[in-house]
């Protein structure tokens, strides 16, 4: 709104057409706070350590974003360069408050202490919108999805420490393909009516914590975490969909189960009367789950010294209750959100 001071016009670093400004060249940010909205950015953007901005309706085709200091992604951001993020500070964070689109060809990665060369475990990012990914995500540190919802049509997602699912948010690998993986280091923590759905592969080299309300679906994708616990007011989701092929979660070592099973029958199989499927497997198990629900007649779920199986009754001797299959909550996430994987 008012003077640009210290712009040398003649470098050509900015351009100006019918109202949009295109950034040729390189920007840095060495002090204070700057924010940029309706840049279209084709150079380099660094914040240096102590500065702080944000970026608002920005889309940028090439160059790295380099930041040391605090950025935040507001409102709609789309990229297909580079992204990165390195932090000087321990308790660095990047918050996406927008919504998010990295489209296929770009990277996205977080570090919350180091440079290109090496990185450390440190740092959050959050994501209270919604990002959209067809590239691959690296955190160095934790990726907190908070009332927001990440998901990836084509790219994956891997942490070195936790992945906490909060406040109603989504974490979804992938809407439409069974490709995409998501891998932690850590944890994954998933508690107030949070959902994490996985249609490729997810990873978890400790523990999957289920809370209370939140749901874990796998639906025809991997599933392999070291433990498990689930909370009373928990729901695990599994499809089955083949005598030969089994696509269910794999707890390497013990299961502390509880809350609900909900068994999805796909469309194209047929699970016959006193056919046994496997819903989970496991090195140990304690507890069981205190309801289930699937959408065939069930007549017991059986909890074996490494699998539990679920077995078709006849639907006079059926104890379990019949359930539609299951349906991500995707009303929760924009029009604009959703149409970018269908």
């Amino acid at each position: 709104n008012g003077a640009m001071v210290g712009l040398n016009a003649t470098a050509n670093y900015l351009t100006v057409i019918g109202g949009q400004v295109y950034l040729n060249s390189a920007l840095t940010v060495q002090a204070g706070s700057a924010y940029f909205s309706g840049l279209a950015a084709q150079g380099a953007i660094t914040i240096q350590a102590g500065a702080n901005a944000t970026l608002d309706n920005v889309m940028w085709t090439a160059g790295k974003i380099n930041n040391t200091g605090n950025l935040i992604l507001s409102k709609t951001i789309q990229y297909a360069g580079d992204f990165y993020y390195y932090a000087t500070s321990t308790s660095a964070s990047l918050s996406a408050t927008g919504s998010v689109t990295a489209t296929d060809g770009s990277i996205f990665h977080f570090s919350g202490q180091g440079n290109a060369e090496g990185s450390y475990n440190n740092g959050t990012v959050s994501v209270e919108g919604s990002f959209a990914t067809s590239a691959d995500v690296n955190v160095d540190g934790v990726l907190q999805i908070a009332g927001g919802a990440l998901a990836t049509a084509k790219g994956n997602i891997k942490t070195t420490k936790d992945i906490i699912v909060t406040k109603s948010g989504m974490l979804i690998a992938a809407i439409n393909s069974t490709a995409m993986n998501i891998s932690t280091n850590a944890n994954l923590v998933v508690n107030a009516s949070s959902q994490v759905v996985v249609q490729g592969s997810l990873s978890v080299a400790s523990t999957i914590q289920l809370g209370a309300q939140s749901t874990l679906v796998v639906a025809k994708g991997y599933a392999t975490s070291a433990a498990l616990t689930m909370d009373a007011a928990s729901k695990y989701v599994v499809t089955v969909f083949s005598n030969t092929t089994s696509r269910v979660l794999n707890v390497i070592n013990n299961a502390q189960l509880s809350g609900s099973l909900e068994v999805d029958i796909d469309a194209s199989f047929t699970f016959g009367v006193g056919q046994t499927q496997t819903v989970m497997t496991y090195g140990a198990h304690a507890g069981t789950f205190a309801t289930f629900s699937i959408k065939r007649d069930p007549d017991s779920v059986n909890y074996g010294t490494k699998s539990a199986t679920v077995t078709r009754g006849t639907e006079s001797s059926s104890s379990g209750m019949e359930s539609d299959a299951f349906v991500p909550q995707l009303a929760i996430l924009p029009i604009a959100f959703l149409a970018y994987f269908f």
